[in-house]
């Protein structure tokens, strides 16, 4: 029988029933019907599946494609063994004329789907699924799916947990061929988006019908295309993580006539299916099995992310983490901030959940045991938007420096991040990952073309929101460099060093000054100086050429010494020929005064 014409197979093969296995037990229920009981779904501790059956056995309705009674939805509790007892009508006002099944609900039981009939002039045509939702206890007027057409059937609803995406059975154009399985999206305000074919792996030429949909991601529906024992079998597909092999169950569950409308419960050691095994009470019977192996081993992780007030944050980028630091999954928390994941048990994971405007927050995952559903409660602390602003400027002029060169380095971390200064000089810097009260601690090293390069410390704690500006607590002005012209000591910290009478050896204080040379070279390593000593005017000219060419040599390798370019230093020695005050030859002069004239000067020589 084709699908597009009835809403299920019922057509009675004649079958050999495989017996139980070390797997499987297999039962076939008292509560089953001479006519036809199919399609079992759990609903809030019960099953609701359907049936050709009538309680009003008054008038019987004869559906005569199948010579049976028209399906209507039924609902049974669970008894001992898998069985249904106290079987009744789940609610009348979804049984209509015609046929209604097989449904599906959501995990909270609030939302459903299901089959029905199109029909016109007392003609049935085509399937349609109808929604519904329960409020108050009582279930609303069903409706339509946008996707319904008269032209072609749409069935077999079944729902994940949170009624969020929903599989179902079409022969609509565009197929693999017979009937095929399809999934669809359901958006937060309850509106549908389009229908995706499962591909070739699931479809094939034949018939795929009867999905169902299990919280550890397995699709489990029936097929006669696949190849199996005869009929309709089930089969399986891992959907969440990619659907891979198809896998077909093995006997019991599966024999010679038709298998479908498999369940599993949650825990995956228990369910029912529908058979027209020729053993059967009637046309269709509802079995239930027990199985002692479970097809998967999944854990469950799932959560909140809200603020520290408590309220629900939507689109945070909750990404997960294998112990390698690589990614497994990412979730964007949904309108009522939750997220979840489902992962390999016993393996330690990390989450790491980000939010615009938000500080993130990296939570360790301990390692989840099988079936295990763990939630979290990720609770994000709310950017107060602390930012630096420094202007780089010339320290003769005070215009502004475009094109500047900033190194911002933090020296607690070890990290550092370039800027460029802007037309006006400045440069910005968002502090995403500090917080208020916490100390902050930078190196600022700034260069720019023509200018000497500047290397400076900014520390301080963070005590208000808001931009914080460097220039009130460190000089970010940069001397421009003449080459020939321009001294170190004019630019740089660094005073000119002096000399004992008659003396080379590098006087502490001296040794002091050349310190600061060597790193001001460090920092700009680009620059090559000139060392100039000199004398005073004591002594031949002679012995002070001699004498001033030893001093400049000794305070020229003394910087060579300690940095990493040594050939950037040149030195000369100028004797007595360079006085910077009147004591020459024959004039009587103080100590200090011949004290200024023996000393050694810096001279920038390229730059």
């Amino acid at each position: 029988m084709k699908y597009s014409i009835i809403l299920l197979l019922l057509v009675v093969a004649n079958t050999v029933f495989a017996g139980d296995n070390d797997r499987f037990k297999v039962r076939n229920l008292q509560m089953n019907s001479e006519e036809s009981d199919i399609a079992p779904v759990y609903y809030n501790g019960r099953v609701v599946y359907s049936s050709s059956r009538d309680l009003n056995t008054e008038v019987k309705r004869i559906w005569e494609k199948s010579n049976l009674g028209y399906y209507d939805l039924y609902i049974g509790d669970p008894g001992g063994a898998g069985e249904l007892i106290k079987t009744r009508y789940f609610d009348r006002k979804l049984n209509k004329k015609y046929n209604e099944g097989p449904l599906s609900f959501n995990r909270d039981g609030d939302f459903m789907a299901f089959t029905q009939n199109y029909y016109e002039s007392k003609k049935i045509l085509k399937l349609k699924i109808m929604t519904s939702s329960n409020v108050d206890g009582k279930w609303d007027d069903p409706i339509h799916v946008p996707f319904n057409n008269p032209d072609y059937s749409v069935g077999h609803p079944a729902l994940n947990h949170d009624a969020t995406i929903m599989y179902f059975v079409s022969d609509m154009p565009g197929g693999y061929g017979g009937t095929d399985i399809y999934k669809v999206s359901r958006n937060e305000d309850g509106t549908w988006g389009r229908p995706q074919n499962m591909g070739d792996k699931i479809n094939t030429p034949g018939n795929e019908m009867f999905p169902f949909i299990h919280r550890d991601g397995l699709l489990f529906f029936s097929s006669d295309g696949h190849a199996g024992l005869g009929g309709l079998d089930v089969f399986m597909a891992h959907v969440n993580r990619g659907v891979g092999e198809i896998e077909h169950l093995e006997a019991p569950v599966n024999s010679y006539a038709d298998d479908f409308s498999f369940i599993l419960s949650s825990d995956q050691y228990s369910g029912y299916f529908s058979s027209n095994r020729e053993e059967g009470n009637g046309s269709d019977d509802i079995y239930s099995f027990t199985n002692n192996k479970k097809f998967i081993n999944i854990a469950f992780l799932k959560g909140l992310v809200a603020d520290r007030d408590g309220n629900s944050l939507q689109n945070a980028k909750v990404a997960l983490m294998d112990a390698e630091g690589a990614e497994v999954g990412v979730f964007d928390s949904d309108g009522k901030g939750s997220f979840n994941f489902d992962l390999d048990p016993n393996k330690p994971y990390q989450l790491v959940v980000q939010k615009e405007g938000y500080y993130s927050k990296t939570m360790d995952i301990a390692d989840l045991a099988v079936s295990e559903e763990r939630n979290v409660n990720v609770v994000l602390d709310k950017d107060p938007v602390i930012s630096l602003l420094g202007v780089i400027t010339d320290k003769k002029t005070g215009a502004p420096i475009p094109g500047a060169k900033v190194k911002l380095i933090d020296n607690t971390s070890g990290t550092d991040e370039d800027m460029t200064s802007n037309a006006n000089g400045m440069f910005t810097k968002k502090l995403e990952e500090k917080r208020l009260n916490e100390r902050i601690n930078y190196n600022l090293r700034v260069e720019a073309e023509g200018y000497l390069s500047v290397s400076v410390n900014y520390s301080r704690v963070l005590d208000r929101e808001g931009q914080y500006d460097v220039n009130a607590e460190v000089d970010l002005k940069l001397e421009k460099v003449t080459v020939g012209q321009t001294k170190l000591e004019d630019i740089v910290d660094v005073n000119a060093i002096f000399w004992d009478l008659g003396s080379y050896q590098v006087r502490p204080d001296a040794a002091i000054e050349l310190d600061k040379i060597v790193q001001a070279m460090e920092n700009n390593p680009n620059v090559h100086i000139e060392l100039g000593s000199h004398t005073d005017s004591r002594g031949s000219d002679k012995a002070n050429a001699q004498l001033s060419e030893q001093r400049a040599k000794a305070a020229a390798e003394y910087i060579k010494s300690k940095i990493t370019n040594p050939d950037r230093i040149t030195y000369k020695g100028y004797g007595e020929t360079r006085l910077i005050n009147k004591c020459k030859d024959g004039v009587n002069c103080s100590e200090a005064e011949h004290q200024a004239n023996r000393r050694t000067e810096f001279k920038i020589t390229k730059f």
